[in-house]
């Protein structure tokens, strides 16, 4: 009769675990209450595979009068007995010492694929591994066709000032299937959208950027660039909003009180929605005339044929030349990397010309994706758009990015009168433009 099965899956039984082992406790407290008559193991390794703990079950299952059955060598020990206990315990010390061997080559194996740009643990969400048929030894890893662009979807609607907690609530009820095959959650999203893994890149121990040998989940030169947009995007501490993913007002926490400097937030006051200094109420305005206002004054300075010469060509320079930069330097570690093959320097060496350039090649990435425009503007300023229609379609968060970028300021004063009736003056709403 079996009295009972004890299991840990996915937890190691060597020194080098950090997490405990429910399973096995369950054992040692069966066998101390003389549960069992014989404890069955494959092999000693799966009772455990450090010393101090191989020697205390073996302790416990004598002091228990339990015998252990070893199905590997189809053997029966009684640890009670000399020889046996003995066998036992030089079985317990090969397994340690196993253990300390594979602890000890895993992160060699780490940093080896690292330096090849091969990829490490398990294939993340958006790609498939392929393995050779003969050898079963990883032979690549490449997008999955059925979730790569749910992948690239997510990464380019939050790179286009989509709020991550919208994006979440959409998946879920479009019913998407996610990475664990349960809900998606606002911290599953974010790690899409930051993980390198996705423009063909890894990391390795907090150190730089490293080229992968696997394509970016999006195919096109693009791809990267709104990666990194979004990437800057997310921490930006310019996107104040009360309830995340709730944003739904043009100027709510992005216009100030020209009286005192608070933000102006979105209340409903009769019926109608008015824009009001949330910090003292220095200033209400009727929302609908601003909103028309300010779009109206956007949409006429973006129509204009030099809309993008005047707002990139400060910033376009440090965009190209960061990424020429970059490219140069990529140049150059292709070059050492070719020489490493060619066995004309060492792996050592390789490996400290890599981190160097590496590590510079992330500082120029930095750079161009700082000096971007975003993502949002630039969609609006293809050639040829129809402007009007093209703001229409984007979502209240965009818009928002798009203001910060092209004013430095947006103010609304309080009324000179509060007369009821009195019609707006558009002269209350002033704007500083970033450039001229």
């Amino acid at each position: 009769m079996i009295a009972g099965r004890y299991t840990d899956p996915g937890i190691s039984a060597s020194r080098f675990t950090t997490r405990a082992r429910p399973g096995y406790q369950r054992l040692l407290a069966d066998i101390a209450a003389r549960a069992l008559d014989v404890l069955v193991l494959w092999e000693p390794s799966r009772g455990s595979r450090e010393l101090a703990g191989w020697s205390h079950l073996i302790g416990e299952c004598r002091r228990a009068g339990v015998k252990i059955y070893i199905t590997a060598g189809h053997t029966l020990y009684d640890p009670a007995g000399g020889r046996d206990e003995r066998s036992l315990g030089e079985d317990g010390a090969d397994a340690a010492h196993e253990s300390a061997k594979t602890s000890r080559r895993c992160p060699r194996a780490a940093v080896s694929h690292a330096g090849i740009g091969r990829p490490h643990g398990l294939a993340p969400y958006g790609y498939l591994r392929r393995y050779d048929e003969v050898t079963r030894e990883l032979a690549g890893q490449e997008p999955d066709p059925a979730t790569a662009p749910v992948v690239a979807r997510i990464i380019t609607r939050v790179a286009g000032g989509e709020p991550v907690e919208a994006v979440t609530r959409d998946l879920n009820e479009r019913e998407v299937p996610s990475p664990r095959g349960s809900r998606w959650t606002h911290a599953t999203v974010r790690w899409i959208c930051t993980n390198v893994t996705y423009i063909g890149k890894r990391k390795h121990n907090g150190g730089p950027l490293l080229d992968g040998d696997w394509p970016p989940v999006s195919p096109g030169p693009a791809f990267a660039g709104t990666f990194w947009a979004g990437v800057a995007l997310l921490p930006a501490p310019s996107r104040k909003v009360t309830r995340p993913g709730r944003a739904r007002w043009l100027l709510s926490l992005v216009a100030e009180c020209a009286e005192c400097g608070g933000d102006i937030a979105a209340r409903e006051q009769r019926g109608t929605m008015r824009y009001t200094c949330r910090a003292r109420g220095c200033a209400y305005a009727p929302m609908a005339e601003i909103d028309r206002q300010v779009e109206g004054l956007v949409i006429a300075r973006l129509s204009r044929e030099d809309a993008y010469a005047g707002l990139a060509a400060a910033d376009d320079s440090a965009v190209l030349a960061g990424r020429a930069e970059a490219g140069r330097l990529r140049g150059v570690l292709a070059g050492y990397k070719a020489d490493a093959i060619a066995e004309k320097i060492t792996r050592a060496d390789f490996a400290e010309i890599a981190a160097g350039l590496q590590s510079r090649i992330g500082a120029a990435d930095a750079a161009a994706v700082t000096a971007a425009v975003p993502l949002a503007l630039r969609g609006l300023l293809t050639p040829g758009a129809d402007i009007g229609a093209r703001w229409e379609a984007l979502g209240i968060p965009a818009r928002k990015d798009v203001l910060r970028t092209l004013f430095e300021r947006i103010t609304i004063s309080p009324a000179a009168t509060r007369k009821r009736g009195a019609p707006f003056d558009p002269g209350r709403v002033a704007l500083t433009w970033r450039q001229p």
